[in-house]
């Protein structure tokens, strides 16, 4: 974030709201033998954006969004309040670890903050035959059953024989409630987030 040049005060604010969330899954672990995990990556689209993302192997239940403001006198509790009053965006979904031995199913809480600079490009064009090889490893790597599979012209990754995405024309896309998805292939980290989102939670609902 230094090297981006980014202010003062957007650092200090991403500081505060990681440590909460990450100080919150420290000391609730579901599973003490699958550490927290901090994630961070770029994001472009619908706007550029740093996301912030803590992982943690409890599956009881999502986080719920506060509905008060923090409270400066109260020393437990006030964590995402203070996240959500210092972020563009929260939100909190199923995911499946990265860091561990084997992935590990859990949930992870983020946050968002909005850059006013525009990323740079990338050095070389990524193609829909690379951008398909790249999110298969990708969701193989997290324990996510895939295959590529050719139709018409496109080049799609099938998800458990149920789920397809097409990588066509700079973008990743599939069709799942509520409506039609779609990622740039520079979003590669966004739409594995987004098929695992979408996987974990209908199983989910099946069991």
């Amino acid at each position: 974030m230094t090297e981006l040049k980014l202010p003062t005060e957007y650092i200090d604010d991403a500081e505060i709201s990681i440590s909460e969330l990450a100080t919150n899954a420290h000391l609730h672990p579901e599973d003490p033998s699958t550490p927290p995990e901090i994630w961070i990556w770029a994001s472009t689209a619908p706007l550029p954006e740093l996301v912030f993302s803590v992982f943690d192997a409890c599956r009881n239940r999502l986080p719920l969004p506060s509905r008060r403001a923090p409270d400066a006198l109260e020393e437990h509790g006030n964590g995402l309040a203070i996240v959500q009053s210092l972020a563009y965006e929260t939100s909190s979904y199923y995911t499946r670890s990265r860091l561990a031995p084997k992935p590990v199913q859990g949930k992870v809480t983020r946050f968002t903050q909005v850059v006013s600079i525009p990323w740079p490009k990338p050095e070389h064009a990524i193609t829909e035959p690379i951008a398909a090889v790249r999110l298969l490893l990708a969701l193989q790597s997290r324990g996510v059953s895939a295959s590529l599979r050719r139709a018409m012209s496109a080049l799609n990754v099938v998800i458990h024989d149920e789920l397809v995405v097409r990588a066509n024309v700079d973008a990743y896309h599939w069709r799942a409630l509520p409506g039609h998805c779609t990622f740039p292939f520079i979003d590669l980290h966004e739409t594995v987030e987004a098929v695992i989102a979408h996987v974990d939670a209908s199983s989910e609902c099946r069991t």
